[in-house]
């Protein structure tokens, strides 16, 4: 495979890549993008929506764009042999690469014409990231970096779908520490906080990687468990509530040691999300009035 490199700055035709970013002056191309890439704020329909508009100009056949700090990789059209990649960036930092690919090489004078449009993306791609961002921290828990509540409705919305309508099965795992309070009021919230995020990173290394973890509010922590089985989640349940038993939670004021109570609900036919996660926390609150560490399954 070939590789070439576009230059629209000062940077070295050898350079592994071209880092481009806006000019004030727009350069002269066939096609005004700047109109048609502002109509979506989703940068799954962004990228693809410029490779459309500029395949026909035959700059491209394909495309491959990603920005690993997001975990974001899109492709396109067809994969060729040339290719010439740029690292789109806007005031120094990075909004991902963009690779061009097609049968043939690109002339230097395409490669200009290429590097103009892609000018015309750097700002709405911006905007697509800004707003992509925003929506990860509205249903990110701050404090642990998991789902939170919205995003536990978002995800359960979801799944329960994909479960109805594939008739596989689903179920959901509440943990709730125990006498959480406790540990705030004998060491103070900063160690009580310590302790919420160890568990949680004890809890994410234990579930597996279809597996979704969410902090519910306060010390309770919901596990979304797609195709898995009664049987299976309790399995899971019960290697949760060891791990963290068998835990030392490492604060400042030393370690400590604490257990959760965990309820397992699988979806039932016919069954509503609201009344999964009900019937979740009632195993929880079981488990709880049962003396606590341990496993309780829903009825």
């Amino acid at each position: 495979m070939n590789q070439q490199y576009g230059n629209i700055v000062s940077f070295p035709r050898r350079s592994k890549y071209a880092e481009l970013t806006p000019t004030p002056a727009k350069a002269a191309t066939p096609v005004d993008l700047s109109s048609a890439l502002q109509t979506t704020l989703i940068t799954d329909q962004l990228v693809p929506l410029f490779f459309d508009l500029v395949a026909p100009i035959g700059l491209l056949d394909g495309f491959e764009y990603s920005l690993p700090r997001l975990n974001m990789r899109l492709s396109g059209g067809h994969a060729g042999t040339y290719r010439a990649s740029y690292n789109l960036l806007l005031e120094g930092e990075s909004l991902g690469e963009f690779t061009a690919s097609r049968q043939y090489p690109h002339a230097d004078f395409e490669l200009k014409q290429l590097e103009g449009l892609l000018t015309q993306l750097i700002y709405p791609l911006r905007n697509t990231l800004l707003y992509h961002q925003a929506l990860v921290d509205a249903h990110t828990d701050s404090l642990t970096g998991v789902g939170n509540r919205a995003a536990l409705q978002s995800g359960l919305a979801r799944e329960w779908k994909v479960a109805c309508r594939q008739f596989a099965p689903l179920s959901l795992i509440a943990v709730d520490l125990d006498h959480f309070k406790q540990v705030n009021d004998a060491h103070g919230h900063p160690c009580g906080d310590q302790v919420l995020i160890t568990v949680t990173q004890c809890i994410k290394h234990v579930v597996r990687g279809s597996d979704l973890v969410y902090r519910y509010g306060g010390e309770e922590f919901m596990i979304l468990a797609p195709d898995t089985a009664t049987e299976g989640a309790a399995t899971l349940a019960e290697r949760i509530r060891h791990q963290v038993e068998i835990m030392p939670c490492p604060t400042e004021q030393g370690d400590v040691n604490v257990t959760v109570s965990v309820g397992v609900a699988t979806l039932a036919s016919g069954e509503s999300e609201r009344h999964l996660v009900a019937r979740a926390d009632q195993a929880l609150y079981q488990a709880k009035n049962e003396g606590r560490n341990r496993v309780v399954l829903a009825k």
